[in-house]
Protein backbone atom coordinates (compact mmCIF):
# COMPACT_ATOMS: atom_id res chain seq x y z
CA UNK A 1 0.00 0.00 0.00
CA UNK A 2 1.52 3.28 -1.08
CA UNK A 3 1.86 6.04 2.29
CA UNK A 4 -0.37 9.05 1.38
CA UNK A 5 -0.03 12.56 2.38
CA UNK A 6 -3.08 15.17 2.27
CA UNK A 7 -1.56 18.21 1.72
CA UNK A 8 -4.54 20.77 1.55
CA UNK A 9 -8.05 21.29 1.60
CA UNK A 10 -10.22 23.63 0.41
CA UNK A 11 -13.89 24.42 -0.26
CA UNK A 12 -15.53 26.05 -3.12
CA UNK A 13 -19.27 26.87 -2.33
CA UNK A 14 -21.92 29.17 -4.73
CA UNK A 15 -25.52 29.95 -3.71
CA UNK A 16 -27.52 31.37 -6.32
CA UNK A 17 -27.85 31.18 -9.90
CA UNK A 18 -25.45 28.99 -12.16
CA UNK A 19 -24.99 26.84 -14.88
CA UNK A 20 -24.16 23.34 -13.11
CA UNK A 21 -24.38 21.56 -16.83
CA UNK A 22 -21.98 24.09 -18.06
CA UNK A 23 -19.78 24.71 -14.58
CA UNK A 24 -19.56 20.63 -14.68
CA UNK A 25 -18.00 20.97 -18.17
CA UNK A 26 -15.28 23.53 -16.79
CA UNK A 27 -14.27 21.44 -14.73
CA UNK A 28 -13.85 18.48 -16.59
CA UNK A 29 -11.65 20.55 -19.15
CA UNK A 30 -9.18 21.83 -16.59
CA UNK A 31 -8.83 18.61 -15.15
CA UNK A 32 -7.87 16.54 -18.50
CA UNK A 33 -5.66 19.57 -19.85
CA UNK A 34 -3.70 19.63 -16.21
CA UNK A 35 -2.91 16.13 -17.26
CA UNK A 36 -5.11 14.41 -15.18
CA UNK A 37 -6.97 10.77 -15.41
CA UNK A 38 -10.43 11.07 -13.89
CA UNK A 39 -12.47 8.75 -12.06
CA UNK A 40 -16.15 9.55 -11.18
CA UNK A 41 -19.08 8.25 -9.10
CA UNK A 42 -22.24 9.57 -9.40
CA UNK A 43 -25.31 10.06 -6.72
CA UNK A 44 -28.63 11.66 -8.04
CA UNK A 45 -32.02 12.45 -6.99
CA UNK A 46 -34.63 14.08 -8.35
CA UNK A 47 -37.65 15.18 -6.43
CA UNK A 48 -40.46 17.65 -7.86
CA UNK A 49 -38.63 20.60 -6.57
CA UNK A 50 -35.49 19.95 -6.57
CA UNK A 51 -32.29 17.98 -7.75
CA UNK A 52 -29.69 16.70 -5.37
CA UNK A 53 -26.44 15.65 -6.72
CA UNK A 54 -23.18 14.28 -5.25
CA UNK A 55 -20.48 13.49 -7.56
CA UNK A 56 -16.91 12.56 -6.29
CA UNK A 57 -13.91 12.51 -8.58
CA UNK A 58 -10.96 10.93 -7.73
CA UNK A 59 -8.16 12.39 -10.39
CA UNK A 60 -4.48 10.82 -10.69
CA UNK A 61 -1.41 12.49 -12.10
CA UNK A 62 1.74 10.63 -12.15
CA UNK A 63 4.51 13.35 -11.76
CA UNK A 64 7.26 10.69 -11.59
CA UNK A 65 8.01 6.60 -11.31
CA UNK A 66 7.16 7.08 -7.30
CA UNK A 67 5.01 10.27 -7.03
CA UNK A 68 1.72 10.81 -8.28
CA UNK A 69 -0.71 13.73 -7.35
CA UNK A 70 -4.64 12.85 -6.16
CA UNK A 71 -7.25 15.36 -6.02
CA UNK A 72 -10.41 13.83 -4.52
CA UNK A 73 -13.21 16.17 -5.18
CA UNK A 74 -16.70 15.90 -4.14
CA UNK A 75 -19.80 17.87 -5.56
CA UNK A 76 -23.04 18.69 -3.38
CA UNK A 77 -26.15 20.31 -4.83
CA UNK A 78 -29.05 21.05 -4.13
CA UNK A 79 -31.18 23.10 -6.76
CA UNK A 80 -33.84 23.30 -9.14
CA UNK A 81 -34.32 23.93 -13.20
CA UNK A 82 -34.88 27.81 -13.61
CA UNK A 83 -35.39 29.44 -16.88
CA UNK A 84 -33.73 33.25 -17.30
CA UNK A 85 -35.27 36.53 -18.60
CA UNK A 86 -34.43 35.32 -22.29
CA UNK A 87 -35.22 31.51 -21.60
CA UNK A 88 -32.35 30.05 -21.49
CA UNK A 89 -32.24 27.00 -18.78
CA UNK A 90 -30.03 27.24 -15.62
CA UNK A 91 -30.27 26.29 -12.15
CA UNK A 92 -31.03 28.15 -8.82
CA UNK A 93 -29.62 26.80 -5.71
CA UNK A 94 -26.41 25.78 -4.08
CA UNK A 95 -23.27 23.98 -4.94
CA UNK A 96 -20.89 22.81 -2.53
CA UNK A 97 -16.97 21.68 -3.88
CA UNK A 98 -14.58 20.14 -1.44
CA UNK A 99 -10.74 19.38 -2.81
CA UNK A 100 -8.55 17.02 -1.24
CA UNK A 101 -4.65 17.62 -2.38
CA UNK A 102 -2.95 14.53 -1.81
CA UNK A 103 0.87 13.48 -2.98
CA UNK A 104 1.02 9.19 -2.93
CA UNK A 105 4.43 7.92 -2.71
CA UNK A 106 5.30 4.79 -4.51
CA UNK A 107 2.32 4.91 -6.26
CA UNK A 108 3.01 1.56 -8.10
CA UNK A 109 3.32 -0.75 -5.39
CA UNK A 110 -0.92 -0.61 -6.30
CA UNK A 111 -0.32 -2.78 -9.54
CA UNK A 112 2.78 -4.91 -8.25
CA UNK A 113 5.86 -3.23 -9.87
CA UNK A 114 7.04 -0.89 -7.59
CA UNK A 115 9.39 -2.43 -4.65
CA UNK A 116 7.33 -3.88 -1.68
CA UNK A 117 8.27 -1.56 1.02
CA UNK A 118 5.67 -3.38 3.56
CA UNK A 119 6.93 -7.07 3.36
CA UNK A 120 9.07 -6.01 6.61
CA UNK A 121 9.28 -3.32 9.27
CA UNK A 122 12.56 -3.22 8.42
CA UNK A 123 12.19 -2.13 4.92
CA UNK A 124 9.06 -0.03 5.90
CA UNK A 125 11.57 2.09 8.17
CA UNK A 126 13.78 2.25 5.54
CA UNK A 127 10.98 3.81 3.40
CA UNK A 128 10.68 6.19 5.67
CA UNK A 129 14.32 7.28 5.65
CA UNK A 130 13.90 7.64 2.32
CA UNK A 131 11.06 9.76 1.94
CA UNK A 132 12.27 12.00 4.67
CA UNK A 133 15.90 12.57 4.42
CA UNK A 134 17.34 11.69 0.76
CA UNK A 135 14.82 12.52 -1.41
CA UNK A 136 13.38 15.44 1.11
CA UNK A 137 13.79 18.42 -1.48
CA UNK A 138 12.05 16.78 -3.75
CA UNK A 139 9.27 16.04 -1.79
CA UNK A 140 8.93 19.86 -0.91
CA UNK A 141 8.78 20.59 -4.57
CA UNK A 142 5.69 18.09 -4.93
CA UNK A 143 4.25 19.30 -2.14
CA UNK A 144 4.20 23.02 -3.31
CA UNK A 145 3.32 21.83 -7.17
CA UNK A 146 0.13 20.14 -5.83
CA UNK A 147 -1.09 22.69 -3.48
CA UNK A 148 -0.43 25.13 -5.97
CA UNK A 149 -2.85 23.19 -8.65
CA UNK A 150 -5.15 22.60 -5.99
CA UNK A 151 -5.17 26.73 -5.27
CA UNK A 152 -5.67 26.89 -8.45
CA UNK A 153 -8.44 25.04 -9.65
CA UNK A 154 -10.02 26.13 -6.57
CA UNK A 155 -9.76 29.77 -7.84
CA UNK A 156 -10.21 29.17 -11.38
CA UNK A 157 -13.92 27.34 -10.14
CA UNK A 158 -14.75 30.67 -7.89
CA UNK A 159 -13.88 33.04 -11.12
CA UNK A 160 -16.51 30.96 -13.09
CA UNK A 161 -19.30 30.87 -10.82
CA UNK A 162 -18.76 34.07 -9.87
CA UNK A 163 -18.86 35.57 -13.08
CA UNK A 164 -21.01 33.15 -15.19
CA UNK A 165 -23.58 34.91 -17.72
CA UNK A 166 -26.80 34.67 -15.58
Amino acid sequence: MPDKEKIIVTKVNKEGVFNFEDFYKFCAKWVKDKGYLLMEERNHEDKEESIKKRIVWVNNKNISDYFRYQMKMEFLTDMKNVKTKKGKKTNKGNVQITIKGILIYDWQIEYGWGADWECSPIKKFLRGIYNKYFIKGRVDKYRKGLKEEVEDFSNQMRSFLNFQKK
